[in-house]
């Protein structure tokens, strides 16, 4: 199966994670996706996270699906050969410092005019416009930009920030791949030209801040750090089981509430004025908080969430990431995936989602060493090209 996007060139120019995911997503579709890196140590991201043998296992996840090759834009040769790859791209990516491509004479403007079709993806810290465009940028200081980090944690402690992974940078890069597919549709049925994407890494999301945004614009009120708990639905929240499952729910309407108190042998809290409604319970969480406590402390977390998923009510165990590789439901929608590694043997990656039902995206192999596709590449994209 070739993928909805097999035939789109993807000249991967990026580094790190956000630009190199927007490609990501593009090449488990099927796009051909060269990853291009300088010539040496590459892309930063094969020196960032815990390694195995010496081997970055970060670089390894991000980056599969694709082909690489390792160029110096500094090299007058190597320049011309970036020159005559992006002359046959349908999509360039790059997340340089904005500036950093026209210091080099290479601005969209001069590679548009060797290829007028080509649509390019130019993800930044803060953007191209704008006061700070040419600060640098990273996730945690992207999420503090956008309003994020000041809502995470507890009111009476400071924000904590997102430890785990890049949030933003995923984020953006999922921006980014849903931009460039727009900008190829608009291409390919309408104008016949190609055009710039200016993604920051704050945009997406802040984008999701929809509800926040008009709140303040209209009330002029602003969202605080609640800790575990839900500003505007309850009860939402984690709990422990009897047997120290941590058991999440979100029950954010009232037909739910309902659901979730028959379920719990207590339908008459229904009718209770304290908890009738969400905003009563949200008043009254002091007093439904214990409640529902108690009723999962008597119970095995098997057995609640037996009970309340199958009643309707939106539930989930706390998994981590042992739990999800042992979880029937990550199995059977294939969330989890095993592919052969040049370097690594056979590695577990996540699948590629969304699934679609007719042209479903692969997960191929992951990422290669550098320089790794060089020949292959040349041939297949600049069949004409006298070898140097």
């Amino acid at each position: 199966m070739k993928g909805p996007l097999a035939g789109v060139r993807v000249l991967d120019a990026g580094q790190l994670v956000a630009g190199p995911f927007a490609a990501t997503l593009l090449a488990d579709y099927g796009a051909d996706v060269v990853k291009m890196e300088r010539p040496g140590k590459g892309d930063p991201l094969r020196a960032l996270g815990r390694s195995k043998n010496g081997v970055s296992l970060w670089w390894h996840a991000c980056n599969r699906n694709k082909r690489t090759i390792a160029l110096d834009l500094t090299d007058e040769a190597d320049r011309a050969a970036f020159r005559e790859l992006v002359s046959v791209a349908d999509v360039m990516v790059e997340n340089y410092v904005p500036g950093t491509l026209e210091r080099m004479g290479l601005p969209y403007e001069v590679l548009a005019e060797a290829n007028p079709g080509l649509v390019m993806l130019r993800l930044s810290g803060f953007g191209q416009a704008g006061p700070y465009s040419r600060w640098p940028g990273f996730a945690r200081t992207s999420e503090a930009f956008s309003g994020l980090t000041a809502l995470t944690g507890y009111q009476d402690q400071p924000p904590v920030g997102i430890s785990a992974f890049p949030l933003s940078d995923y984020l953006s890069g999922l921006f980014g791949a849903f931009a460039i597919l727009a900008a190829l549709r608009e291409r390919d049925k309408a104008s016949g030209k190609g055009q710039v994407i200016d993604l920051a890494l704050h945009d997406g999301l802040f984008r999701m801040m929809e509800n926040l945004c008009i709140t303040y614009d209209q009330l002029q009120l602003l969202s605080q750090r609640t800790g575990g708990a839900h500003e505007q639905a309850f009860p939402v929240g984690i709990w422990p089981s009897q047997d120290g499952v941590q058991i999440s729910l979100a029950v954010g309407t009232d037909a739910m509430a309902k659901k979730l108190f028959e379920v719990m042998g207590r339908a008459e809290l229904s009718q209770d004025p304290r908890f009738a409604t969400n905003a009563a319970r949200i008043a009254h969480k002091g007093e439904l908080g214990p409640i529902v406590a108690a009723w999962l402390a008597v119970r095995t977390g098997a057995a609640a969430l037996e009970l309340l998923g199958g009643s309707g009510v939106a539930v989930s165990p706390l998994m981590t990431m042992d739990a999800i590789f042992k979880d029937p439901h990550y199995a059977a929608r294939e969330n989890l995936v095993t592919v052969d590694d040049e370097e690594l043997g056979k590695v577990v990656l996540p699948g590629v989602i969304p699934k679609l039902s007719r042209t479903p995206g692969t997960v191929r192999h992951a990422a290669h060493a550098i320089d790794a596709d060089r020949q292959d590449i040349l041939s297949d994209w600049l069949p004409n090209r006298r070898q140097r």
